[in-house]
């Protein structure tokens, strides 16, 4: 049984760098605050949340000990 070259294109190193993961960033709750919101996640001093995504309105989406949500990113910096 012959393989089909033409079905499976070299890879280059250019075109692998777009399937390479992207470093991940923590950040540590510096303030605690409250969900107002089930989307949102509750922070308290010192959590570690692996961080998602920086909006531009100063909000974050991350990750929490599994839950995914919104919080304040003026209540954290980074690590």
């Amino acid at each position: 049984m012959g393989t089909n070259r033409a079905a499976y294109p070299n890879l280059t190193a250019q075109s692998t760098e777009s399937y390479q993961q992207k470093p991940v960033k923590h950040v540590r709750a510096v303030y605690p605050y409250v969900a107002q919101r089930s989307d949102e996640l509750t922070l308290r001093k010192g959590d570690i949340i692996i961080l998602l995504e920086r909006r531009r309105d100063q909000w974050c989406r991350g990750n929490l000990e599994g839950k995914i949500g919104l919080f304040p990113g003026t209540h954290v910096e980074e690590v």
